[in-house]
């Protein structure tokens, strides 16, 4: 199993409340059993403490979102740690919520957006590719072209019906003979 944890903080880089905490200790923890990886936004605080950054993908431009490139470092203890970079959103004075002065950024939407996109496009497997079925339902909630974001949602719903209805078939087929409710049938 592979873990995508995405988060706004992580104790190694930025604290703001407890957020922090379970960012950096539940990854960690959980790498016993599993691929974990982290993704955080590029703010200052991060980008500093990386000795080296791989530029590993490109997002385009996207409805408010400008454009962002993808950093992947990695924490002292090794564990995987992906960056949105993108300094128009990230790098700013304050914390990752706020201003100074305590003020919410007035455009978080578009910041966290950024961030959420990244993420899709990230665990698709198709970071800065601009193809899969994660970055058609991101790109089609960003652009609110309702009627692609509805076609794609419709298809994995009717995937997943399908899927149900082959294994009650395949079950109805394979166990009839045997199941309680044909045996009480037969009496």
């Amino acid at each position: 199993m592979r873990v995508l944890f995405v988060t706004t903080e992580m104790d190694d880089f930025i604290r703001v409340g407890g957020l922090a905490a379970v960012s950096a200790a539940l990854p960690r923890a959980l790498r016993r059993w599993t691929d974990v990886r982290v993704l955080l936004p590029g703010y200052s605080e991060v980008v500093e403490q990386f000795t080296h950054l791989e530029i590993i993908g490109h997002s385009p431009a996207l409805a408010e979102m400008p454009a962002c490139s993808l950093g992947l470092g990695a924490t002292k203890d090794g564990l995987p740690v992906y960056v949105v970079l993108c300094p128009q959103l990230y790098d700013r004075p304050g914390n990752p919520y706020g201003d100074e002065s305590g003020r919410d950024w007035p455009d978080n939407d578009i910041r966290f957006g950024r961030l959420a996109s990244a993420a899709a496009e990230l665990a698709a497997g198709s970071a800065g590719q601009g193809v899969g079925l994660a970055f058609r339902i991101v790109e089609a909630g960003n652009r609110l072209n309702v009627p692609r974001m509805f076609a794609a949602l419709t298809l994995i719903s009717a995937t997943g019906i399908a899927i149900y209805l082959a294994v009650t078939l395949l079950s109805h087929l394979v166990l009839r003979r045997w199941h309680e409710s044909a045996l009480d049938a037969r009496r």
